[in-house]
């Protein structure tokens, strides 16, 4: 069960390598997100950010705030594994959705440990190799609109937030991060939904979301890079804090609600920023047939590289239309 998921899952790194490029960021900074924060939804959140024209803290601030729940998976595999003291810091850097799913889902504590390991460290293999393999494609493209790639975004954050729209409450949530995004398009720097560059002075000459920034432009890219390192070294810390936090603190009914509500309602921002906004502006283009096909795909029960790529297909197909 384990292999199957790292395989199925590490594909996946290719649409984030290519879309952590197309998004303004060089090969080694989208491996070293992959290498170093390696939480999946906390990566592409911190690309949707900057692809949006957001700030290096803006991208950092969705990035940890989806990564809460890691903290969590860290207590229940804390509490299911009991693990000695040396094995924590490894332990908590390949916590993620899916090794702990897989150690959870087993019965005899044998499995579960052989389930944690084996989706753990195969997830982080194969993602990160897959990443590198993303990048390099993405980076040879060129003009990522020619090839849909705004609109496989569309289809990757709706397909992250598509199986959390289960309960009534988080519908609820993920109906307000919606309705929350439409309105404070233009809120300061340092919220999620913020689409101005750092040195923007006003709305003429908005820069696009997906414009590439040229990485030997020195200042912006040294910036970039800090934002990853510090992005990166916070995911780590939430997912140690759940080994190192008292059970009392993070098993609180509460605690885990608000995990999940704020996951839901930063996605569902996340996927409207990316659907319909560039720069400060909200611009309905192809990208909203992106979304639309993405749904029904979803809807039909698509895996998720296959979502993305329907994504990216119905955007360039959409402007060869002519479509903006």
């Amino acid at each position: 069960m384990g292999l199957a998921i790292s395989v199925a899952t590490g594909m996946y790194g290719i649409s984030f390598g290519a879309l952590a490029v197309t998004a303004g960021l060089t090969v080694w900074q989208a491996c070293a997100l992959s290498a170093l924060m390696f939480t999946g939804g906390s990566q592409f959140a911190f690309i949707g950010v900057i692809a949006g024209g957001g700030t290096g803290a803006a991208a950092w601030g969705a990035a940890t705030m989806l990564g809460i729940r890691n903290g969590i998976y860290g207590m229940q595999i804390k509490a299911l594994l009991r693990p000695s003291s040396r094995r924590i810091p490894l332990m908590a850097q390949i916590t993620i959705d899916e090794s702990n799913a897989t150690a959870t889902s087993q019965d005899i504590l044998a499995e579960q440990h052989r389930g944690f390991w084996t989706a753990g460290v195969g997830v982080y293999v194969l993602w990160n190799l897959f990443t590198l393999v993303g990048a390099l494609a993405g980076d040879a493209m060129g003009d990522p609109k020619q090839w849909g790639l705004d609109g496989a975004a569309c289809a990757a954050f709706l397909g992250l937030l598509w199986p959390r729209l289960k309960s009534r409450p988080d519908r609820h949530c993920g109906g307000l991060g919606g309705h929350h995004r439409d309105h404070d398009s233009d809120r300061a720097a340092g919220h999620p939904g913020d689409h101005r560059r750092p040195g923007h002075r006003g709305g003429v000459g908005v820069a696009t979301p997906w414009r590439r920034r040229n990485p030997r432009r020195g200042g912006h890219a040294v910036s970039l890079t800090a934002w990853v390192l510090i992005a990166s070294a916070s995911a780590f810390v939430i997912k140690l804090a759940g080994y190192l936090l008292p059970r009392s603190v993070l098993d609180r009914p509460q605690v885990i609600a608000l995990a999940k509500m704020m996951t839901v309602g930063l996605l569902a921002s996340l996927t409207i920023m990316n659907t319909v906004s560039s720069g400060q502006r909200l611009t309905p283009d192809a990208r909203l047939v992106s979304l639309l096909v993405a749904a029904i795909a979803l809807k039909l029960r698509a895996p998720f590289i296959v979502v993305v790529l329907l994504g990216a297909l119905a955007a360039a197909l959409g402007r060869l239309a002519g479509l903006p």
